[in-house]
């Protein structure tokens, strides 16, 4: 599962959500960032996210 937002969220009330139906689960690994305004002279305007679904979810 893979998620986008604005909004701010609790990653441990997330982590156990996303785990309350799940067995077997060895280790959960997560990622917080923050992307900069400018690359150089350059204004970023876009970040693009991709991921192998079979792998992410």
């Amino acid at each position: 599962m893979s998620l986008i937002q604005f909004e701010d969220f609790d990653i441990a009330k997330e982590t156990k959500r996303l785990l309350a139906d799940k067995k077997g689960i060895g280790a959960v690994a997560s990622f917080t960032g923050i992307a900069r305004d400018f690359s150089g002279e350059k204004r970023v305007s876009k970040l693009e996210f991709e991921h192998y679904s079979g792998m992410a979810e």
